[in-house]
């Protein structure tokens, strides 16, 4: 946990940023009709076996139709809502029990006795914070569980532990349709923490009880759906049944991925595996090295990318494997990187299981927004960029990464998401072009003529080309058919600009960061006009004073020669008719005799990392002494005179805890 709370909290503040707007409004909510629910687990139990236990229990009056114990609570108070709850732990505990799902697996449980700590352990904060955790809880034991943790202290119930949430409310909320919103908003907030603490979990079914009814939500990737509400009095077969698929002992019916599993010892996981396919499509277990994702994105629904360090128990040897949901319109990254195999300073995959499953393999309704799972293998490298350990260290794996990339274009594709958390150190033993390495081809794209359409990405816009965002700007202000230059290598090392610029203005050596320059926040709160910004900001002379003395006179060289080589470019670019593009439709004409010079200007900026290099390796500052012999000496000594790409291994994530962006 402790190597990812820096990256979990930049992610929560993009999740936070995101949930309010994706929130749809109650009357979009997908509703599910009673139907969907009587058709729900069915095979727990058959019509038979329920008559029995109604007409035997003391829980359920058959002749007046009503649960007892949930009939029998009168009050409206909220103050006195702990006795529903109790009521209704009273019921589900006598279902359980009867039907064999109780014990030392499935339990109800509840926080009534406990009013003074009722928080659960949080690991998301969203705007929405006023619920932060269910009124009951099917509280579970097993390999995908485990107890949870508070301020070093071992909680009886939370996150990590349930199978399924349960909010008690009353009757009179059912009557009011924005209700539905509210209890969707709760759900979520459930949901988001699930997914977070439950890694391996696929989907969630949660409800909603009153007096008299119940209402079920269904979270995936793809999204949340709701069922119309039953009465539980009048369908008791119904209630029953989702009771028990709930609280099923069966992991794979509460909607886990079994492929990850755990050892638990005294209520702690201590080790797990994790099955895939190698390279011959044959099973493989990995070893789990670290218990918890690597890297992991929060919001409950989108591509949800997770990351798994592991290791093959037979040669020791570390891979990184990463699960993402895309939509079928999606790239698929497989293809992308079978396509790079053999780069240096790019990510190499060892294997992949395409189309593991789909969201609508879960859910009631069949929406359009159905979401296949991949899974793909990947080597194992060093941490991302801003974890360097010297200045040498960084500019060599800016220089590798950067020159990878050129093979890249060279074969027709753009990586169109290079970010700072994109760009990984390589390993210490890696030789020259494998010192940095580029992963993540999630938002890649084929470009025959060395371009692709400008794209309308909502990526934030930190390291995003000014061009791209001035196109998004004119389409925003409806503009018909807003021209763009076309998307190209020079879109991307821009990009690599922005990173480069970050880190060199925003470190003052390892691990000292100052937070973002002054002009990157402005960009981050420019809204629709960040496009504009950016070009004004590059055709401008820079100024390189305030970069920290860590980087000495040769990061200010490279700062001023990498803006001056964009100052040319852009007013090249941008002064090209042939070069424009739509949005979505219209002419995509090449680059013309820019696009032929695509490898002179790879040439150039590799060039301009080789002389910053040669410069850090003649002075002797603090950019060589901060750390020590001992971190220069971990880079291999380079050899100017070579420029050329060189075949080599390549990708994985990184071997802490990293950003996906």
């Amino acid at each position: 946990m402790s190597d990812s709370e820096s990256n979990r909290s930049s992610d929560s503040q993009h999740s936070s940023a995101c949930y309010s707007s994706k929130t749809a409004d109650w009357e979009d909510l997908p509703k599910l009709d009673a139907a969907y629910l009587s058709s729900l687990y069915l095979e727990t139990t058959s019509d038979q076996t329920i008559d029995t236990f109604l007409k035997k229990s003391k829980l359920y009056d058959l002749k007046k139709r009503r649960w007892t114990p949930v009939h029998e609570v009168r009050t409206r108070d909220w103050r006195d809502s702990h006795k529903l709850e109790q009521a209704f732990i009273e019921v589900i505990a006598g279902v359980l029990r009867h039907f064999g799902n109780a014990g030392r697996s499935r339990k109800v449980d509840g926080y009534y006795e406990s009013r003074n700590d009722r928080a659960w352990p949080r690991r998301v904060r969203t705007f929405y914070d006023r619920t932060s955790r269910p009124s009951l809880a099917i509280k579970a034991t097993g390999p995908s569980f485990e107890l949870p943790e508070k301020n070093g202290a071992t909680l009886r119930l939370g996150y990590t532990n349930v199978a399924s949430c349960i909010d008690v409310t009353h009757d009179e909320n059912y009557l009011e349709d924005r209700e539905l919103y509210i209890m969707s908003e709760h759900s979520e907030v459930y949901a988001r923490e699930i997914f977070v603490q439950q890694p391996n979990r696929r989907f969630i079914r949660d409800i909603d009880l009153s007096r008299t009814r119940l209402r079920l939500f269904h979270w995936d990737r793809t999204g949340i759906e709701s069922s119309d509400t039953i009465n539980i009095h009048e369908n008791p077969h119904i209630f029953i049944r989702v009771i028990l698929g709930i609280s099923s002992p069966d992991e794979e019916e509460l909607g886990f991925d079994t492929s990850i599993q755990w050892t638990v010892d005294n209520g702690r996981k201590t080790k797990g595996t994790l099955a895939t396919v190698n390279a011959q499509g044959q099973k493989v277990i990995y070893d789990l090295v670290d218990l918890e994702p690597i890297a992991q994105r929060f919001p409950s629904k989108g591509k949800a990318t997770t990351c798994w360090k592991v290791r093959d128990p037979n040669t020791g040897q570390l891979f990184v494997v990463k699960d993402t949901w895309r939509l079928p319109s999606d790239n698929k990254e497989y293809e992308y990187l079978e396509k790079v195999k053999g780069l240096a300073g790019v990510a190499q995959m060892i294997s992949f299981e395409a189309n593991r499953c789909e969201t609508k393999q879960f859910r009631g309704l069949d929406l359009p927004r159905n979401r296949i799972q991949d899974r793909i293998v990947l080597q194992m490298y060093g941490k991302t960029l801003d974890h360097f350990e010297s200045a040498m260290q960084a500019l060599c794996t800016l220089r590798d990464a950067i020159d990878g990339h050129r093979g890249v274009c060279k074969k027709e594709m753009l990586h169109r998401d290079i970010s700072m958390s994109n760009i990984l150190l390589g390993n210490s033993d890696a030789a020259e072009g494998n010192r940095g390495i580029l992963i993540d081809f999630d938002s890649a794209a084929h470009g025959a003529d060395g371009t692709v359409e400008a794209e309308e990405s909502t990526r934030p816009a930190l390291y995003r080309p000014a061009t791209g965002l001035i196109g998004r700007r004119r389409k925003c202000l409806g503009m018909h058919k807003p021209a763009v230059p076309a998307y190209d290598h020079l879109d991307e090392l821009e990009s690599f600009y922005y990173v480069t610029y970050h880190l060199l203005h925003s470190w003052e050596g390892p691990g000292k960061s100052t937070g973002l320059p002054a002009v990157m926040k402005e960009w981050c709160n420019a809204g629709v006009g960040v496009g504009l910004d950016k070009l004004e900001f590059l055709v401008k002379p820079v100024k390189v004073d305030r970069i920290p003395p860590f980087w000495g006179q040769a990061g200010k060289e490279l700062i001023a020669a990498y803006h001056q080589f964009f100052a040319t470019a852009i007013r090249q670019k941008n002064s090209r008719p042939s070069h424009f593009s739509w949005f979505k439709e219209g002419p995509k004409e090449g680059f013309g005799d820019l696009g032929k010079s695509m490898d002179e200007n790879y040439g150039y900026v590799v060039g301009l990392f080789d002389t910053a290099i040669a410069r850090l390796e003649a002075e002797p500052s603090e950019t060589l002494s901060s750390l020590g012999e001992g971190s220069v000496n971990r880079i291999p000594k380079r050899n100017l005179e070579n420029d050329d790409d060189s075949d080599s291994d390549s990708e994985g994530r990184s071997t802490k805890r990293i950003c996906v962006s």
